[in-house]
C-alpha cells in the first residue's frame, strides 16, 4: 500500500508540474534556438544552449531514479542526489539565461513563475534528495 500511495504522489507531482513546463519548452527552440550548428561554431550562447538541453536530461533521468528507488523504498548513494540536485539548479538557471531578459526584467522576474509552475515537483524533489541522503535506512 504504501508503495501505491509513493506512485500517486510520484504521478500527481509530474502531473501538476509537466503540462506548464511542456508547454515553455515546446517554444524553447521558436524562440531561442538560432539555425546555429553548436558543433561548428564560435558562438557561446549556442554551445551553452547545447551543453544546457544535456544537463536538463541527466537532471531529469537522476529525478526519475530517485522516484523509483523511493518508491520501492530503497536509498541511493549519495552521488546520484548530490549530482541531480547540482543539475537541477542549473537547468533552472539555464532556463533564465537562454530566454532574453526585457529591460525591466530580472534574474528573478524569470525564475520565480517558474518555480511556482513547477512547486510541486520541486517540493517532491527535495523530499527525495532528504530521503535519500538521511542515514535511516540501508543503501542498496
Amino acid at each position: 500500500m504504501l508503495r501505491f500511495i509513493r506512485l500517486m504522489i510520484v504521478v500527481a507531482a509530474h502531473t501538476l508540474s509537466l503540462s506548464p513546463i511542456a508547454v515553455i519548452f515546446s517554444l524553447t527552440p521558436i524562440t531561442v534556438l538560432k539555425p546555429v550548428d553548436p558543433l561548428n561554431s564560435d558562438n557561446l550562447q549556442a554551445h551553452l544552449i547545447f551543453m544546457g538541453m544535456y544537463v536538463f536530461v541527466y537532471a531529469w533521468m537522476v529525478h526519475i531514479i530517485l522516484a523509483l528507488s523511493w518508491i520501492a523504498d530503497k536509498k541511493l548513494k549519495k552521488f546520484w542526489p548530490i549530482s541531480g540536485s547540482i543539475a537541477g539548479v542549473f537547468s533552472y538557471l539555464h532556463f533564465a539565461y537562454i530566454f532574453p531578459l526585457h529591460s525591466h526584467q530580472t534574474l528573478f522576474d524569470k525564475l520565480v513563475p517558474l518555480l511556482i509552475l513547477t512547486l510541486p515537483l520541486l517540493l517532491l524533489t527535495i523530499y527525495l534528495v532528504w530521503f535519500h541522503l538521511s542515514a535511516t535506512r540501508k543503501l542498496t
